[in-house]
């Protein structure tokens, strides 16, 4: 289990970013950290993956704290997956065979290449593999630094705004193969997401964030009009259609 305990965050002699913020995810689920512009969503998981590092706070699996490990340690449990995936003359399968290196201490092994082909392929990169990531599209760029954090064989994945930027095709692509690697390999994926709609059809808990501090945290029963409407500040209905929730917002409604 994951557990983040308490996390606290600010700038110098700024204003407290993050407030004693706690939530829980398990093993396969994906987590969608939601809140408006200026939350602390992407400050949060960069606090987790220790770019920043936190006033107070710490960041447990399994009982053991990631702050207490060294930074190869904490590669190889926690992978980071930017806003905007890096460009360059790089083929995709270097790119991807990055992700080995908190397990290489010299040169990347066969078993290294494998590993990085295998995640090309689950993220269906394989064709790709040999192309330079300035040629890609969005979506296949976004794929491909998604198959760099997996390469690396995380038990956490961390997602700073996977979706953005890309055409809706892409957009479901991106989260569906974000949910069927989380399950299919047990791991806790952690995804900041703009859409309430994509959250809603592909996440399996969530996270409002609001002031700096955790709103609410939790499963289907969290993802209510009321936490919606407190958050955002705009009248929603929460609704199905052929089986899929569907947010439907009002925003010309005064709450």
């Amino acid at each position: 289990m994951l557990e983040v305990r308490g996390i606290s965050f600010s700038y110098a002699a700024g204003r407290k970013i993050l407030d004693n913020v706690s939530f829980t995810a398990n093993p396969g689920e994906v987590l969608a950290v939601l809140g408006n512009n200026g939350a602390g969503k992407s400050t949060l998981i960069k606090c987790m993956d220790r770019i920043l590092t936190p006033l107070a706070g710490d960041v447990l699996l399994d009982s053991q704290s990631l702050f207490a490990l060294t930074r190869r340690e904490h590669a190889r449990e926690c992978a980071y997956v930017p806003q905007s995936p890096p460009g360059g003359s790089m083929t995709v399968f270097d790119a991807v065979l990055l992700g080995r290196r908190p397990y290489i201490s010299w040169d990347a092994t066969a078993r290294d290449r494998e590993i990085a082909r295998e995640a090309l392929d689950m993220l269906g990169l394989g064709p790709l593999a040999l192309r330079r990531l300035d040629e890609l599209s969005g979506g296949e760029a976004q794929k491909a630094a998604i198959a760099r954090a997996i390469a690396q064989e995380p038990r956490v994945l961390l997602l700073d705004e996977p979706t953005s930027s890309l055409d809706p095709r892409a957009q479901h692509e991106t989260m569906q193969c974000v949910r069927r690697i989380a399950a299919g390999r047990g791991i806790c994926a952690v995804a900041i997401l703009h859409d309430l709609n994509l959250a809603a059809r592909y996440c399996d808990r969530f996270l409002f964030l609001k002031d700096g501090g955790a709103y609410a945290c939790g499963g289907r029963e969290t993802l209510t009009s009321e936490n919606v409407e407190e958050v955002y500040h705009m009248h929603v209905h929460i609704t199905e259609y052929m089986g899929i929730p569907m947010v439907v917002p009002f925003p010309n409604i005064n709450l």
